[in-house]
């Protein structure tokens, strides 16, 4: 780009229409004599390229997209007189004075009068907002950070920058707009931002590259105001900067990077070698609880996800999609602007070292990129009456996506689980009317059963802590706090997972050790399947309500309609140990046929159903939106104990129910629930004993025994209404019911402390103690026939 034109220059849009018309494309970018600065990339037949031209060149490029066939129009006539009017209107907004009321935003503006900007904002908002800096640019310049925050360490957090790409000026404009409307909602009980700040913390970086920025500002040749890259300098002397959104440690140096110095995309001599980059990785490492990261940039109207640097599919790609088309969905209602999405490589071009992959692979789920306004119109030098209408467009649909992310994974801190202590009567029924009323919005009922023998876990919100502890205080029910900060134990419990995610799944290295969504286990099951064909297959036993496939899996060495034991996990989808348990046993039971006479025996004469997942809507839901998802029996829908509006009315029940009957000889049902470290059988819905009582009671004692051999673990034994509460609607009492004499639930690890959020390492030592206790029980089956 030459820094001597006076006018002249255009921006041309090329639309190839063959490969050969790809390849010319490419050839011209990699000329980088040519003179030409690609505005738009990823070459191809389906979208226009516009590039534009100096003026010296314009006659020989012309002439070589119409000697070669390639259609092509002019889309900016003269690029000078765009930047002449661009700078009247700046000159024209000279600042009155330092405050929020007099600033224009409705104006490009350089740094010092954003870096003032953010200063007004700190001061008109101490409470809420505070400038961070996070270290100097190669020129020395501070690169500052707003914080939006309400208090608490390290919460939970978004982070938005613009401005990586020096020339796109709109997205610093918008950046600008979106903290002064952070800070103007806040004080909107009607607008998200409360409730959004309430539990996580907003960081935005206006201006991402500063030196850049600057030297965009110094003049209005296009030399200056179109400049793209950082100011560091290169083995290149005639070539400073680099491409910051090709510098992070993402696939660096692949596809889609130059290596060329004076390439507009050049990546530098290696990761993190800039230290705007290196201050900005730093930040979010150190910080370590980023659940978003957005950054902004311009132009084309695309909303897109990792990845960049390749053309498979990130693991979370069909929620991202998801939530970014219903982002786009509003953004047109808002404004009627519709924007593209997809990830990165397939609706832009590809390319390696990018900060939305980098964010993506530190385990931040929701990372996206916007390029904002226009489609071409005006290219980089959108005219800034144009900011303000796209900055609430913007601010719109990033709060959509904000939202996605807190709401569609519920987050949890401060939140805190009360263990309760009855001492009377009175006690008990205070607690049972409080269960009823739920006098504090999302207080959860772990554990039930009220008995003065007994202590309750309560989860308590954070908003409703205050007022929960008073209660019990007002009413002398002595209480402890046994988990402290819920969040705490997701956080650990989500970092395990991705430091396990993309092992290979084959039996010998998949990590038993380890929680794992529907999707990993289900692709187990498919391994399980093809390394013991002659012992295990998939049984599809139909649909869940939102179409997933519930699958059993059928140990069995041949025989039509044998006596059979089943066996499920996870009908209530928090619990988490109970299907990590069934994919060991599961393992378990393949692995021991052949070695272990008693599972060779057992297998020589009956089936084994295990069905892993019940509920495989609520499991992937308690992985992608909350957590402590339960649903399952209670009168009222928003409760989680909901029974639905007629016995077998879920179609999850009805195919297991229609399983068990159309088999019709299953001796035994056994299913895996936790926690409480509790082995129960019929009834729930009655305290009446069973005619069976004494033998299932029996069988229970002996299993625990034998389940106890192995860690000391120790467990309760008895019905369900007499050892935790009444329920009815139970599974076990309806298959006992219908003739399955040996039914029986488990309760499995721990007896409180962790509750539902078991850590991974006690994964292994519950699943094996669990498979003795069932063992017992499958042989004591076996060897009493009826």
């Amino acid at each position: 780009m030459s820094l001597f034109s006076l006018g002249g220059d255009q921006v041309l849009r090329l639309q190839a229409e063959t490969e050969d018309h790809v390849q010319l494309l490419w050839e011209l970018k990699r000329d980088l004599k040519s003179g030409v600065d690609f505005w738009t990339h990823g070459f191809s037949t389906q979208r226009p390229v516009d590039v534009f031209v100096p003026h010296a060149r314009l006659n020989a490029i012309k002439d070589i997209l119409t000697e070669n066939n390639i259609t092509f129009s002019v889309m900016i006539n003269d690029v000078q007189e765009l930047l002449e009017m661009e700078r009247a209107e700046m000159m024209g907004d000279v600042p009155k004075g330092r405050s929020i009321k007099t600033f224009n935003f409705a104006a490009y503006h350089n740094l010092d009068a954003i870096y003032s900007f953010m200063d007004t904002l700190v001061a008109s908002h101490g409470n809420l907002i505070s400038k961070v800096n996070i270290g100097s640019t190669f020129e020395k310049r501070s690169m500052y950070v707003l914080k939006f925050s309400t208090g608490g360490e390290k919460k939970p957090a978004i982070w938005i920058d613009a401005g990586i790409h020096a020339r796109e000026w709109v997205s610093q404009a918008s950046a600008v707009w979106i903290a002064d409307r952070i800070a103007t909602d806040f004080k909107d009980s009607r607008a998200p931002v409360p409730s959004i700040l309430s539990k996580m913390d907003i960081y935005l970086m206006i201006v991402a590259n500063p030196d850049g920025y600057v030297f965009s500002h110094l003049s209005t040749r296009p030399f200056h105001r179109l400049w793209r890259k950082s100011r560091s300098l290169t083995s290149n002397p005639n070539c400073p900067g680099v491409d910051l959104n090709r510098n992070f440690d993402a696939e660096f140096s692949g596809p889609g990077a130059s290596d060329d110095p004076c390439g507009e995309d050049y990546r530098g001599p290696s990761a993190e070698s800039e230290i705007e980059v290196k201050n900005i990785v730093n930040f979010i490492k150190s910080h370590g609880n980023f659940k978003s990261f957005m950054s902004l940039h311009a132009y084309s109207q695309l909303l897109m996800y990792p990845y960049g640097y390749t053309n498979a599919d990130a693991p979370d790609k069909p929620e991202l999609h998801e939530v970014a088309t219903q982002a786009n969905r509003a953004l047109n209602s808002w404004h009627g602007t519709i924007y593209k999405v997809g990830s990165i490589f397939h609706t832009i071009e590809q390319a390696s070292g990018a900060s939305v992959d980098w964010a993506y692979q530190q385990g931040i789920k929701y990372s996206f990129a916007f390029e904002l306004r226009d489609t071409g119109k005006y290219g980089f030098l959108l005219p800034a009456d144009q900011i303000q209408q796209h900055s609430s467009m913007r601010l719109f649909l990033s709060f959509v996506l904000l939202l996605a992310a807190v709401h569609c994974e519920k987050l949890f801190n401060g939140d805190q689980v009360l263990r309760v202590y009855p001492a009377s009567e009175e006690h008990i029924q205070l607690l049972r009317k409080l269960e009823e009323e739920v006098l504090e919005p999302g207080v959860d009922f772990w554990t039930h059963g009220f008995s003065t023998e007994r202590p309750v876990d309560i989860f308590v919100p954070h908003d409703g802590l205050v007022a929960m502890k008073d209660f019990f205080t007002e009413n002398r029910i002595p209480f402890s706090v046994m988990i402290n900060n819920v969040q705490d134990l997701l956080d650990l419990e989500k970092a395990e997972m991705v430091s396990n995610a993309g092992m290979e799944r084959n039996t010998k290295s998949f990590n038993f050790a380890a929680y794992h969504n529907l999707d990993t286990i289900y692709s187990f099951m498919d391994t399980l399947v093809a390394s013991h064909p002659n012992l295990v297959s998939k049984i599809n036993i139909g649909n869940s309500y939102e179409n997933r496939p519930m699958y059993a899996l059928k140990f069995s060495t041949g025989g039509v309609n044998r006596p059979a034991i089943w066996v499920d996990a996870g009908i209530h989808a928090r619990e988490w140990v109970t299907q990590a348990s069934a994919v060991w046993i599961a393992n378990k039971i393949a692995s021991d046929y052949g070695v272990d006479p008693s599972v060779t025996s057992l297998l020589g004469q009956m089936d084994i159903y295990l069905m892993i997942v019940t509920n495989p809507d609520g499991y992937v839901f308690t992985h992608t939106s909350n957590r402590m998802w339960r649903t399952g029996a209670s009168k009222d829908p928003c409760s989680d104990s909901y029974h639905g509006p007629y016995a077998n009315s879920e179609i999850e029940v009805k195919n297991v129910v229609e399983l068990i009957k159309g088999h019709g000889n299953f001796k035994s049902f056994i299913s895996i629930h936790s926690y409480s470290q509790l082995l129960m059988y019929p009834y729930g819905y009655t305290c009446t004993g069973i005619p069976d009582q004494s033998e299932l009671h029996a069988v229970g004692t002996a299993a625990i025994k034998e389940l106890s051999t192995l860690y000391n673990t120790r467990y309760q034994v008895g019905s369900i209404c007499k050892i935790i509460y009444p329920a009815s609607g139970g599974s076990i009492d309806w298959t006992y019911n219908i003739g399955i004499k040996y039914s029986f639930a488990f309760e499995l690890r721990d007896t409180g402390f962790y509750g539902f959020l078991l850590p991974a390492n006690q994964i292994l030592p519950t699943a094996q103690e669990t498979w003795l206790g069932l063992k017992y029980i499958m042989k004591y089956v076996q060897a009493h026939p009826y």
